[in-house]
């Protein structure tokens, strides 16, 4: 059986996305091919969307949009202390008035996907909708400990498993010294009042970002009724 010379034979050979190359190929009346002078490109529209990050909020701004979806008790918070080896938790009451010692996770580079989980998990328990991270602001230097902790939340955004969590930084400066000075007298192993020093540095952070909040929730409705 004779072949048509207007037999079209196509190869494709795939490129990186979403570029296309098309290589095509004709048969003459011998069954030669014919190789064209040029090479077609043609480019495929891929339709993916951005991945939704993790969303940063001024303190105030972050309350102010948990109150507004906070209905029938639900929209806690959750306070981080970061440091180079662990993650000390505190979570908020359902009211969001007082902060409580919750955990401490265990931090490494190579753990932050299964972190990223933990959280999920603490989440879904807990009707999680923001976190407050400890931030030890210094308007005159950037500190290791500053950027460690940026370098942390950075990490949990690009996983990509945390999209809907809004967070706000919040000055610990002092709030790990003040737990030091207070576990002193009790004489505890060093690994207990790690641990322990961690997730009350949480509490100091959390709690710190709770009264600033309510009190200047409530310094607003006094000026808006008078």
């Amino acid at each position: 059986m004779t072949q048509n010379p207007s037999t079209l034979l196509s190869t494709r050979f795939q490129l990186s996305n979403p570029l296309t190359l098309v290589s095509r190929h004709y048969l003459n009346c011998d069954g030669v091919q014919i190789r064209p002078r040029r090479t077609i490109f043609v480019c495929s529209v891929a339709h993916s969307h951005p991945a939704i990050k993790m969303k940063y909020m001024k303190s105030i701004n972050l309350f102010h949009d948990l109150l507004k979806s906070n209905t029938a008790g639900k929209g806690r918070l959750l306070g981080l202390d970061v440091g180079l080896k662990y993650v000390g938790l505190a979570v908020s009451d359902p009211y969001n008035k007082i902060a409580s010692p919750l955990s401490v996770l265990v931090r490494k580079k190579s753990n932050i996907d299964l972190m990223a989980k933990d959280f999920q998990s603490l989440i879904s328990e807990f009707s999680l909708v923001g976190f407050v991270v400890g931030y030890p602001f210094d308007y005159q230097r950037n500190t290791p400990d500053a950027v460690q902790v940026k370098l942390f939340i950075e990490d949990l955004r690009k996983i990509g498993k945390l999209e809907d969590v809004k967070y706000t930084y919040w000055d610990e400066r002092f709030t790990s010294k003040c737990v030091e000075l207070l576990l002193k007298p009790l004489n505890l192993h060093p690994v207990e009042s790690k641990t322990i020093l961690d997730k009350f540095a949480a509490v100091g952070i959390l709690q710190g970002y709770l009264d600033y909040v309510n009190m200047n929730l409530k310094l607003e409705k006094e000026v808006n009724d008078t």
